[in-house]
């Protein structure tokens, strides 16, 4: 897992993998706040981003995820919301509960994760396939969180 600000993206941006950089330079130029939830094309990408807003939860309520062909790329807009990462081992993987559309697969959500990061607006996360998440647990006094998610192909790393 991969997080930051986007106020230093462009300073980060030699750590990046090109293709990460450049959605994330991409989002970093919009203006959610004019835009209606849903799906929204990013241009000069071919990806679409999906933009929502959700009631966050305890994070014992919620279910851990992974995607074995997709990278997830969240960015807080308004709100803020935990995400708990742990790796995804072959103890959790044990855990799977099948396979859903759209590359999310769900497990249950080990009892101590190795990583819990708040994502308050500007914020990202770059979660691989091998990086088990929980998004959208509740962070004290928030109660919601409005982001966008993009699913960037995995092979678009070996591109190029």
């Amino acid at each position: 897992m991969i997080t930051g600000h986007l106020d230093c993206l462009q300073r980060a941006g030699n750590e990046f993998p090109d293709a990460v950089f450049s959605v994330l330079d991409a989002l970093a130029v919009m203006d959610f706040h004019d835009i209606e939830d849903g799906e929204i094309a990013l241009a000069g990408h071919g990806l679409t981003a999906r933009l929502f807003s959700l009631q966050t939860h305890p994070r014992e309520a919620g279910k851990a995820e992974s995607h074995l062909e997709n990278i997830d790329i969240h960015l807080v807009v308004s709100g803020a919301e935990k995400i708990v990462q742990a790796p995804l081992t072959d103890a959790v993987d044990a855990t799977r509960q099948g396979q859903h559309e759209n590359d999310n697969l769900f497990y249950d959500l080990p009892a101590e994760p190795v990583t819990a990061v708040t994502l308050k607006p500007g914020d990202f996360a770059v979660l691989f396939p091998w990086d088990l998440h929980a998004p959208g647990c509740s962070v004290p006094g928030e109660d919601s969180v409005r982001k966008v998610v993009v699913k960037l192909p995995l092979a678009s790393l070996k591109a190029g």
